[in-house]
């Protein structure tokens, strides 16, 4: 029997898939011209929910980003940290597809 949280818990986890889908679509256009200041936005609100729902790994990504950017670290460096941020969005959609 399922209780009414781990409904909810599932519920919020099925938002957060395609929230990641979206902020991971988000990212990877920012890229391109760099826009870092959308980048960070995006990569503050992951940040804040990740962790919360068990994605650790986008959650300590987007950390990373969020801190290369306001760091003003090289722009070759925070692209490499967005690489893995994505590639961690990914794996939560192909371990949840829709």
């Amino acid at each position: 029997m399922t209780t009414e949280f781990e409904t909810r818990m599932a519920e919020l986890g099925a938002k957060f898939r395609v929230r990641a889908a979206s902020e991971r679509e988000l990212i990877a256009a920012a890229l391109a011209g760099p826009d870092f200041p959308v980048i960070k936005d995006a990569s503050h609100r992951l940040a804040g929910i990740a962790a919360t729902l068990g994605h650790s790994e986008v959650g300590r990504a987007a950390e990373e980003v969020e801190a290369a950017i306001d760091g003003e670290r090289p722009a070759p460096e925070i692209r490499g940290l967005c690489d893995a941020l994505v590639e961690a969005l990914d794996e939560i959609a192909e371990a949840n597809p829709a």
